[in-house]
């Protein structure tokens, strides 16, 4: 669902309960348009001039979303718990849920390995820049201790 205001498109907010009571097939679509990250590969990439660029901006990114995806987690454990409860009338419902609940632990594992792999990079680019700053300073007989 798309609102207009003030000349931008927003996206409405569903609750987690909307969310969560979507059937299966929609629930995954939502889970795949709202939480997925396309740029992952180039953000690994060192010969992209744009990676850094793309990282800064899932460091940005990544960490609200973790946090509605736990969220959506700790609801989806509730509602499957009342399925489980009401017995079975409710067995489809429960079943549905325990699919969603991995689908979910499936995502917040892929947002993790992504978080993993940003810091990686990170940290091997800034030990190659501090490389190259060494080599340079030799190049130009200066010392490392001019760099501090």
């Amino acid at each position: 669902m798309i609102l207009q205001t003030k000349g931008r498109k927003q996206k409405a907010m569903l609750s987690y309960e909307e969310i969560l009571t979507q059937n299966s097939i929609q629930f995954l679509m939502y889970l795949g348009a709202e939480f997925s990250v396309d740029d992952y590969p180039s953000v690994l990439d060192p010969e992209d001039p744009e990676a850094l660029d793309i990282a800064n901006r899932l460091v940005l990114e990544i960490p609200p979303k973790m946090a509605m995806l736990y969220d959506l987690s700790s609801w989806a454990k509730v509602l499957q718990r009342s399925y489980k409860r009401a017995g079975a009338d409710k067995k489809a419902e429960y079943e549905d849920m325990t699919d969603k609940l991995n689908a979910l632990a499936n995502k917040i594992s892929a947002y993790k390995s992504l978080w993993d792999g940003i810091s990686r990079a990170g940290t091997f680019r800034e030990n190659l820049r501090r490389e190259l700053m060494m080599e340079e300073g030799i190049m130009y007989n200066r010392t490392a201790s001019n760099y501090k």
